[in-house]
């Protein structure tokens, strides 16, 4: 064979080698740093499932409702000693008990059940844990 048909030996670089060791660890520790986070996330997740589930026991305390804290809103429709009726943007009308701890307020000052005018805004937050049916906790109305 004459030199011209000879294949040339494959010579690789101290440069060359040193780069391609550099590339192989970088990608050795980031598939270390994943492999990390993704178990430190596993156990996280297991450690929330415990949360959740004590959460979930706090939730039956208040009955099984999801949120005991319920409201309404809409325009006053009607209002007694008793109860107030509000008409929703649905269009539904609502009626809720009023008792004696009920705190009612026009915007922020403190009013009485009488104080109330048929037409204007109220928001009812009301305690749908009571076996009677629901009561209105707290009213906020909004009228002149």
């Amino acid at each position: 064979m004459s030199d011209e048909t000879k294949p040339d030996k494959v010579v690789i670089s101290k440069k060359k080698l040193y780069v391609a060791a550099v590339i192989l660890a970088e990608i050795a520790l980031l598939i270390a740093v994943f492999l990390l986070g993704y178990n430190f996330g596993k156990d996280v997740g297991k450690k929330q499932a415990v949360v959740d589930e004590s959460v979930g026991a706090i939730s039956n305390l208040f009955g099984g409702i999801a949120n005991p804290a319920q409201s309404t809103s809409g325009k006053v429709v009607s209002v007694n000693g008793s109860e107030i009726t509000v008409e929703t943007t649905t269009g539904e009308q609502e009626t809720v008990k009023i008792t004696e701890d009920t705190k009612i307020t026009n915007k922020s000052k403190l009013i009485t059940v009488n104080d109330i005018k048929a037409g204007g805004r109220a928001s009812i937050f009301f305690d749908s844990t009571q076996e009677d049916g629901e009561f209105a906790a707290r009213i906020i109305v909004n009228q002149e």
